[in-house]
């Protein structure tokens, strides 16, 4: 929104679908936002309902971000986007409505409904950017590829954040001590579900133990504290289960955006010396903050991230995923977090002009519908 705003002369207002109002009108109040409620009283099954469809017909754009284009569960719409916009917006499309997709993560896309949906989707764009040189592959084994696709960045590279003093205020009363280095740690409870076959026959609990572990051997190693950081409120109870194997020496507290929002998540993840990713967003605001990163590949979207940003050393899959190799890979990340960093200076100010690329493209299409 951001980006959008500073760019375009004229206000832009931003409609966007979601089961938790007040949140938007909370944390994006600097914008002119207006929430699109999709509960079942709103004739809506998640964004495939009424309300969705309305916002999309008075729109002059509609865009696509994030990564919500895969194929997993793909008839469910309460888990899968890709197929409520596959019957919504075409008939959108037939009757003028613009769109663009921007700055998405594409994939994983392995049926052949899926494959033929994104390529329906894809059919209907202005224009397409995306994130990452995996969601170009996806596009082309799905035969939705477009010579005039886009390679460009994440938007949350060039999310606000909070300064000091803000951080300061939430700290205090958090209750997290930050007079002192910290590690960032993320988790979320995906191991079986979207790890799948690469989880290392790993559950939940086997999961948490080794999380668990290897942070203690880490912290044998360099003894600096961790604090644990929750980019989606579901992730909070898996945190707490690491948290609590650890003793009390060895953290300084838990955030999520239960109780803040992206500006603070993202301000704080600056403050780290190191994080510990699972969601791609925590590594991505975290190395957007110059922050060395280590990302824990549960989805190829993380693997995706570090290779296209020439940190695939501190990619680990979960095929490999033990207390020793990652208790191994804090350290030696840790031990190099300047070099890290260093390469994290030069290479960020890429990502931000290229996530910026999206925004050129809106303000042409707005130009052309006010002429």
């Amino acid at each position: 929104m951001k980006d959008l705003d500073d760019l375009v002369d004229e206000p832009l207002r931003f409609e966007v679908p979601t089961t938790n109002p007040a949140y938007l009108r909370k944390y994006y109040s600097e914008h002119d936002v207006h929430p699109v409620p999709i509960m079942p009283w709103n004739a809506s099954i998640r964004v495939l309902g009424w309300t969705t469809y309305q916002a999309i017909k008075r729109a002059d754009i509609v865009l696509i971000f994030d990564a919500i284009l895969f194929d997993r569960s793909l008839l469910n719409p309460l888990f899968n986007f890709m197929s409520p916009l596959y019957l919504m917006l075409p008939r959108a499309r037939r009757q003028g409505v613009r769109m663009g997709m921007y700055d998405v993560g594409v994939g994983p896309v392995s049926t052949d409904l899926g494959k033929r949906m994104l390529k329906t989707l894809v059919d209907q764009m202005d224009f397409i950017t995306v994130r990452d040189e995996g969601s170009i592959d996806v596009l082309k084994e799905a035969g939705a590829y477009r010579d005039d696709v886009v390679m460009a960045a994440d938007a949350a590279v060039n999310a606000p954040f909070s300064g000091q003093e803000e951080l300061a205020d939430l700290f205090r009363k958090s209750g997290i001590d930050d007079s002192r280095d910290f590690i960032a740690i993320n988790a979320n409870p995906y191991i079986d579900s979207w790890a799948g076959a690469t989880a290392g026959g790993m559950d939940r609990t086997s999961f948490v133990e080794r999380y668990a572990d290897a942070l203690r051997k880490a912290w044998d190693e360099i003894e600096v504290p961790y604090l644990f950081v929750c980019t989606q409120h579901m992730d909070v109870e898996i945190s707490k289960e690491i948290r609590d194997k650890l003793s009390s020496e060895m953290y300084v507290g838990l955030l999520s955006n239960k109780n803040c929002g992206h500006q603070d998540i993202k301000g704080a993840l600056g403050r780290a010396g190191l994080t510990v990713g699972m969601r791609l967003h925590s590594v991505i605001l975290s190395a957007a903050m110059r922050v060395p990163v280590i990302g824990l590949a549960y989805q190829p979207k993380v693997e995706f991230f570090l290779n296209s940003n020439g940190l695939e050393e501190y990619c680990l899959h979960f095929n490999r995923l033990t207390s020793d190799t990652l208790a191994e890979m804090i350290v030696r990340a840790w031990q190099n977090r300047q070099d890290i960093r260093s390469h994290l200076e030069q290479r960020v100010p890429q990502l931000e002009q290229s996530a910026r690329i999206p925004a050129h493209l809106v303000q042409e299409i707005l130009g052309e519908r006010r002429s």
